[in-house]
C-alpha cells in the first residue's frame, strides 16, 4: 500500500531546506516534486521520504545529493 499525499505539499531536504512541492503523488512507488528553482520535475522514490506531517514531506537525502541527474527520470515498472 502506497502512501497518500496531497499536491502542493512542500517537500524539504534532510536539513530542513525547502526543495520543492509536490506535484503530483504518480503512483505507489514514487513522487513528483516540482523544484522551487523550476529546473523540471523530480521522480523521488518513496524510500527518499523520511517522514510527513501536516507541515511537509521531510526526504532522507540533501538538496545536494537531488541535483543528481538519476533523479529527472521516471522510474520503469518494476524497476
Amino acid at each position: 500500500m502506497g502512501h497518500q499525499y496531497a499536491g502542493g505539499t512542500p517537500v524539504y531536504d534532510e536539513s530542513g531546506q525547502r526543495v520543492g512541492t509536490l506535484d503530483v503523488a504518480e503512483t505507489a512507488d514514487y513522487l513528483v516534486v516540482h523544484p522551487d528553482d523550476d529546473s523540471g520535475p523530480l521522480f523521488l522514490p518513496l524510500n527518499a521520504v523520511n517522514r510527513s506531517d501536516e507541515s511537509g514531506i521531510y526526504l532522507n537525502v540533501t538538496a545536494d545529493v537531488l541535483r543528481d541527474p538519476r533523479w529527472r527520470t521516471p522510474p520503469t515498472p518494476g524497476g
